[in-house]
């Protein structure tokens, strides 16, 4: 079923929501070698359900909630608002996000490098420390969040150059853990290099955390060595995804012209010589060959095809994302995103969530100028997923903040950390230039009720199971019910145009397109078959014939 139905009005929006519950008989004829025969039609029946995938070509389709239904129009997208500068009192160069606290907001596991601005003798140069959300005492005023000076995981008294930070449950305890790498130099080599797993041994609503070489914690810096995994540039460098879906989460990091997969043990063996840390299996490398290599790395399910997809990016010149696409066993073919304005290059953090609201994996990016220096400034963008098209996704671009740096000169950006800061069912971002002015940013992703003007579900295995291609090709469909309706507002304007193809090669119910106008129920009967085979497209619930 193809539908069309939104009629925006400044910020008026009518959405039509299209729910479909048929109960169609399937007529086909039974095609005998001789050379003529009168048609035999023989009926299936089968009705459609939203609960299931029956039926249903989830990958062709381009509406929201197909199949669990009602099957809505796609929202147009999310309206990001760079809010203004705010402190949180001290300089947080480095985050990661989760709700370590227990109280439904995510917090920030962060690098404090306060010590360093300036350095004072006796005083630490940099500490890992717990940042409270305060959106459950400030409802959304400034601060939003709060560093809590209590807390001093661990302290560094030297110089901390580039670093990362990511979060996940590693030892399936149901407590938030977090992974800090860190190197004094941006260099392909290790000066006062800890790469590091922070085990919580607190509580749900009360976490602690000790230093990186004690027990339970486990010390990763040695085992990066041996891999030359390098920390060159403060940028995203890790992220914590169950890659294999095997129930623990997993590590990627991106060094050189390289990704990394630290796969997990799992619970019961969770122990530093059991975690396998190799690089990715792959058909090639990044492409991100000499000075800085790759700098920030993100999964998701970009094709919609129930496994895990990987996107790289390089803080350097490089004009493009690498994207991995996993063939569902765990190998990953490479293909490329380009970046299709030239101010925007220069990734330091890529992160993915369904941004818009429609089910699919998006990518928003930050940028730094400083790699790049000159007149460039930092950039945020982001990739809006529109499903796929002959197999590919399709990606559409758009330079956020009127494509203008988000944070003042030197027009840096450290850090960037995807968050749901408010709790209200989309997901936000943080950002900062914790080396420069010390302010962070919160981008709100303001999910506007503006709705794409078309939308296509499609059914077109219908015969699945049912009917053999060799023998049968449908002749006729009864639709006996199709319902339309409407969520908020007027259904004026709003239209729709079932249309059904017959006498495929293989058994087949696409859709077309149409203008129907408001909510509405129909059925329809079926008609006749007539030799030679038609096809009829109607601008209602009906049905339509042919016969081979």
């Amino acid at each position: 079923m193809k539908n069309k139905g939104s009629k925006r009005q400044g910020s008026l929006v009518v959405l039509a929501v299209i729910a479909v519950l048929t109960a169609a008989a399937v007529v086909v004829p039974r095609l005998w070698p001789q050379a003529v025969q009168a048609c035999t039609e023989y009926t299936r029946a089968f009705a459609e359900n939203f609960d299931t995938i029956d039926h249903k070509d989830v990958a062709l389709s381009s509406v929201a909630h197909w199949p669990s239904g009602p099957i809505t129009l796609p929202p147009l997208g999310s309206n990001f608002v760079v809010g203004s500068a705010d402190k949180m009192g001290r300089r947080i160069y480095q985050c990661a996000s989760g709700d370590f606290d227990g109280d439904g907001y995510p917090d920030l596991i962060g690098l404090d490098i306060t010590g360093e601005f300036p350095v004072v003798p006796g005083t630490p140069w940099s500490e890992l420390r717990l940042i409270r959300n305060l959106y459950p005492t400030n409802n959304g005023a400034t601060p939003l969040f709060g560093v809590d000076m209590s807390t001093s995981y661990e302290n560094f008294n030297d110089h901390t150059g580039p670093a990362s930070l990511t979060a996940g449950d590693y030892n399936g305890d149901g407590l938030l853990d977090f992974f800090y790498m860190r190197n004094s130099a941006d260099e392909y080599g290790y000066t006062n290099f800890l790469a590091a797993m922070y085990i919580n041994t607190g509580t749900a609503d009360d976490p602690i955390f000790k230093q990186h070489n004690a027990a339970p914690n486990l010390d990763f810096t040695a085992r990066f060595q041996a891999n030359s995994i390098y920390c060159y540039w403060a940028a995203n460098h890790l992220h914590s995804v169950d890659i294999d879906k095997d129930g623990d989460v997993d590590l990627l990091a991106i060094s050189e012209d390289k990704i990394f997969l630290l796969r997990n043990p799992g619970a019961g063996n969770f122990t530093l010589a059991a975690w396998d840390v190799a690089e990715l299996p792959y058909d090639a490398r990044t492409g991100y060959a000499g000075l800085p290599g790759g700098s920030a790395v993100a999964a998701g399910d970009f094709d919609g095809d129930g496994d895990l997809d990987i996107v790289g990016g390089s803080v350097g010149t490089a004009a493009f994302l690498v994207y991995y696409e996993n063939d569902g066993t765990g190998h990953f073919t490479r293909n490329e995103i380009a970046i299709s304005d030239p101010s925007c290059v220069g990734t330091v953090g890529i992160m993915t969530n369904d941004f818009t609201g429609d089910g699919r994996a998006d990518i928003f990016v930050a940028t730094d100028r400083a790699y790049r220096g000159g007149t460039t400034q930092a950039r945020i963008w982001f990739l809006r997923n529109r499903g796929l098209v002959s197999g590919e996704v399709d990606w559409l671009f758009r330079c956020l903040n009127g494509c203008t740096a988000p944070t003042p000169d030197p027009y840096d950006i450290d850090m960037a950390s995807p968050l749901d800061y408010d709790h209200d069912g989309d997901m936000d971002l943080v950002i900062a230039d914790a080396n420069h002015s010390g302010d962070y940013y919160y981008i709100e992703n303001e999910l506007a009720n503006v709705f794409e003007l078309y939308g296509r579900a499609q059914s077109l295995n219908v015969g699945s199971g049912l009917l053999d291609p060799r023998l049968h090709a449908v002749t006729r469909i009864r639709v006996s019910s199709l319902r339309q309706g409407v969520f908020g507002g007027s259904s004026a304007g709003l239209a729709r145009a079932p249309a059904w193809p017959s006498n495929s090669s293989s058994p087949t119910m696409a859709a077309g397109n149409g203008r129907p106008t408001g909510p509405s129920q129909g059925r329809g009967s079926s008609t006749r078959p007539t030799c030679p085979s038609t096809t009829s497209r109607t601008s209602g619930p009906t049905s339509a014939g042919g016969s081979s």
